[in-house]
């Protein structure tokens, strides 16, 4: 069974793969990114090629919650055809930190074809804790998963929302 950190570590490596892929002048233009650049980031998660949305939904995660702006364009990217871009969306959902409008899309993704993107959207619900009441009946179905990951995050989930019950 693989750990959380094992699993975030490998959620990085592909992110760190997806910008090498796009070449050092993608890698330098959404390094370090600031409140300015969200605009740019947000027009770039909606229109660039396939690692171009994928940098630019990464590097809005690096902003944490100051990049709480971009929060209802990474909610529209996970809907993207890119399932690299649809990963690094959920993880800088989570790194922004997911208000109680993310819930509807966040339970959507639990039917997603990644795995990934499943965990880490049942992480997502389980971070808005009782806002997110309206999951639980999809994250009882995600705790049959065939992926252990997506288990243990709609487990943790389950918890958080509902105290310690299930």
């Amino acid at each position: 069974m693989r750990t959380k950190a094992t699993w975030m570590k490998n959620i990085r490596f592909a992110c760190l793969i997806a910008t090498l892929a796009g070449g050092c002048r993608a890698e330098s233009r959404y390094s370090n990114p600031t409140t300015e650049d969200i605009p740019r980031l947000i027009q770039d998660l909606k229109e660039g090629d396939d690692a171009s949305r994928a940098q630019a939904a990464e590097a809005l995660g690096l902003l944490g919650p100051n990049g709480k702006a971009a929060l209802p364009a990474l909610l529209v990217a996970l809907r993207d055809e890119y399932e690299l871009v649809r990963q690094n969306a959920l993880y800088s959902i989570i790194a922004i930190g997911p208000d109680a409008t993310a819930t509807e899309a966040l339970t959507s993704s639990l039917k997603d074809s990644d795995n990934f993107v499943r965990a880490l959207s049942a992480n997502a619900l389980g971070q808005l804790g009782a806002l997110a009441r309206q999951s639980v009946p999809a994250l009882r179905e995600a705790l049959h998963d065939r992926d252990e990951n997506v288990q243990k995050e709609a487990t943790d989930a389950l918890k958080a929302i509902l105290g310690t019950k299930q």
